[in-house]
């Protein structure tokens, strides 16, 4: 008689175990998951170092207040903003569909207190403009005139000493941007405009500043008034004064008086 458990096959299943059936949307939702704790990780630990760091910094900084502004100054000083500034107007003047320029130290006039229009003919000559009667026109050229001609000291801490009456404002001739303001021992009141070459004109004596600091200046722009001061070894009365000097981008002082004849030119 025939064994059939000797000739019938093993028994194999088919049960292969477990195998989760995600979908790509699933592993997409996954890595993105794990990206965000990664960003909120490390963005995490740099807030934590960038608050050392500035912990270090602020208590580095306490005690060299001085040493800090003055390579502040320094740093700010050695960057040419006013050169980029004519750039980027000379780069926008371009893509406008139109002509414009602004006022440059060689035109004679210029308009001052808001008012717009042209200021000169063809001859030159000064064109009243409409508005304010009390507005007036600025004469780029009589103010370096004056400024040239009321010279009473040439050679006062590498510049020159400008008399001015009491009250009457300073206004600006040349275009530039205020670099810094501040207070020195030897000129009071001072203030930086770096000019478009880049060459740096120092005004001290100011009093009632009316600008500050990284402000653009325009040709009329008031500055200040002067100062009544005392300088060892001359005798300025009661009259007011102001302080002028000149220097290149190398930081060399250069003549202010023939900076002021080459404007007149």
């Amino acid at each position: 008689m025939a064994n059939y458990k000797r000739n019938r096959p093993p028994y194999r299943s088919a049960y292969r175990g477990y195998q989760a059936n995600h979908s790509s949307s699933y592993y997409k939702r996954k890595q993105e998951d794990e990206s965000i704790v990664f960003i909120r990780r490390f963005m995490f630990q740099s807030m934590i170092c960038l608050c050392l760091l500035m912990s270090v910094l602020v208590i580095q900084k306490l005690p060299n207040v001085l040493l800090y502004e003055s390579v502040k100054s320094v740093m700010m000083g050695s960057f040419p903003f006013a050169k980029y500034e004519q750039m980027y107007q000379d780069f926008l003047s371009n893509m406008l569909p139109f002509e414009y320029r602004l006022p440059k130290a060689t035109d004679s006039t210029s308009p001052v207190n808001g008012m717009q229009g042209t200021t000169v003919d063809e001859s030159g000559n000064p064109i009243e403009i409409e508005g304010n009667s009390t507005n007036s026109i600025f004469d780029v050229s009589q103010a370096i005139n004056n400024t040239y001609n009321n010279m009473v000291l040439k050679d006062y801490e590498n510049g020159v000493i400008i008399e001015i009456k009491q009250d009457e404002e300073i206004r600006s001739f040349v275009p530039g941007i205020v670099l810094n303001v501040g207070l020195d021992d030897k000129i009071s009141n001072f203030m930086n405009i770096q000019l478009q070459n880049e060459w740096i004109l120092t005004v001290g004596f100011l009093e009632n500043r009316k600008v500050s600091q990284y402000q653009h200046i325009k040709i009329g722009d008031v500055l200040g008034v002067g100062s009544v001061i005392d300088v060892p070894g001359t005798d300025f009365g009661e009259d007011a004064f102001y302080y002028l000097s000149l220097k290149d981008q190398d930081g060399q002082y250069q003549d202010i008086a023939a900076y002021l004849e080459s404007l007149m030119q």
